[in-house]
């Protein structure tokens, strides 16, 4: 078998709910202001949680679905820029605590195009016959990387994972990726790693920063981004064939401008930035788990999940949906 299906999807929220107006006690800001802007009326904030616990959370909820035991699976893959340490990795994590006890598991960084990346990653090793069953997760905790004194920043984001399991099968599932990246060179959204120097370096040492965003270059990016994905996917497939769009979750301006565009109805582009934020790679992931277990999504259905982020990276899957009624 040298074809491969999303068979079980799974996510995990924190518990602590912060509207804007929460925004409005700390920050010279508004509701008004956010939603306009943005499309986000509220967010989920990480308290006691960690990446790597909400992680297991999506990948336990995925594996019920399925109908699956963690031992059966042979590979994971995390996508993540805000993992709880830079080593051990939050999919090593996952391994141990879920008893994946044979399963080979690494992390893999693309910003918040880390799911589509990790989707085909999981896609081609499975392919390649090394493998049959793989766990796909995204987790981030962006809350732990951002200057909560920088109001243009701090109110887009909020935290939680994301979860598919991916198997060796004789039908068709997930039918094409596209994967790309122009390397920010002029620095326009990065987040600097803490660094020492030695005793024979000229360099300086360095504490670990927060997230830097420059707003109206990255939107243009994206809105771009969004644009070749949906090109690349419309060689594949008419777009007009597609029945549910589920984008990562950035700004609803951007959504919109989207659907616009590529003239897909803006009915069939699943949205919960409202409700969460932006998620970083986790947002396509809790997306698609949210619109599978309400039924918007059903079997024979054909699903585009398209994203961009930090790197700059962009990608387009196009799935078509084979479990379910």
């Amino acid at each position: 078998m040298d074809r491969v299906e999303i068979i079980g999807t799974g996510s995990a929220l924190p518990a602590l709910c912060v509207p804007n107006t929460k925004f409005e006690e700390v920050l010279d800001t508004s509701d008004e202001w956010i939603v306009k802007m943005t499309g986000i009326t509220e967010r989920r904030l990480a308290v006691d949680e960690t990446a790597a616990s909400l992680a297991c959370e999506a990948a336990r909820n995925a594996l019920q679905m399925a109908k699956m035991d963690a031992s059966d699976i042979e590979l994971v893959i995390v996508a993540t820029t805000s993992g709880d340490n830079i080593f051990p990795t939050v999919s090593c994590i996952v391994q141990k605590e879920l008893g994946m006890e044979k399963a080979a598991a690494m992390d893999i960084s693309a910003g918040c195009t880390g799911f589509i990346y990790s989707l085909s990653v999981g896609t081609g090793m499975i392919k390649s016959g090394q493998y049959k069953n793989c766990m796909v997760i995204a987790a981030e905790l962006v809350s732990h990387i951002i200057d909560w004194e920088d109001r243009n920043t701090c109110v887009l984001f909020g935290d939680g994972a994301g979860a598919a399991i991916l198997r060796a099968s004789e039908v068709e599932g997930i039918k094409y990726s596209y994967l790309r990246s122009d390397g920010d060179t002029e620095m326009k959204l990065f987040l600097a790693n803490a660094a020492s120097a030695h005793p024979w370096s000229k360099r300086k040492t360095r504490q670990s920063g927060l997230l830097h965003m420059d707003g109206p270059a990255v939107f243009e990016f994206a809105t771009g981004a969004m644009a070749d994905g949906m090109k690349k996917i419309s060689a594949i497939m008419p777009l007009e064939e597609i029945d549910m769009v589920i984008p990562h979750q950035a700004n609803l301006r951007i959504l919109k401008s989207a659907a616009k565009k590529s003239r897909i109805p803006f009915e069939k582009f699943y949205v919960n930035i409202d409700r969460y934020a932006n998620i970083s790679s986790a947002s396509i992931p809790i997306a698609m788990d949210e619109a599978v277990r309400s039924g918007k999504i059903k079997r024979g259905d054909i699903v585009m999940l398209i994203g961009f982020g930090a790197g700059f990276t962009w990608g387009a899957s196009l799935i078509e949906w084979t479990t379910g009624s």
